[in-house]
């Protein structure tokens, strides 16, 4: 597991810092996001969930009105317009990935792109209007 439950050693903690490990996007305006560590209970066993607010690192809200524990991590269902963590003041592409869906991009910084490895461009197409590259990092 991941994420932390902070909920078993103390049940009673009201607020918390947590950092995002993974977000995946659920549907329009709600995102799936695990977290290093948590104090929100996952539904189960007949205990209802937590609910809540997360407060990002922008000031940006969003609401915690669903935590499971699926296939032993604790996936938190948050309401938020935007993907959590990225940046409001700057364009942001749109990447359809496979197996995710469409999602916002804020751009993937390194000094060197030999830090990500091999960069294989396999198709460039224009769609819509968009220009769209599809590549494999070897």
């Amino acid at each position: 597991m991941k994420t932390k439950p902070i909920y078993l050693d103390d049940p009673y903690v009201k607020k918390m810092r947590a950092a995002i490990i993974d977000s995946a996007p659920e549907k329009e305006g709600v995102w799936r996001l695990i977290l290093d560590q948590t104090i929100f209970y996952p539904m189960g066993g007949g205990q209802p969930t937590d609910q809540g607010t997360l407060i990002f690192s922008d000031g940006s809200q969003g609401e915690v009105y669903q935590v499971l524990l699926k296939e032993g991590e604790i996936n938190h269902y948050v309401k938020t317009p935007l993907q959590p963590g990225l940046p409001k003041n700057k364009p942001l592409r749109a990447l359809k990935l496979e197996g995710v869906g469409l999602v916002a991009d804020g751009g993937t910084i390194v000094s060197s792109t030999e830090e990500v490895g091999k960069v294989l461009i396999t198709d460039i197409e224009v769609v819509d209007g968009n220009t769209c590259i599809k590549y494999q990092v070897t």
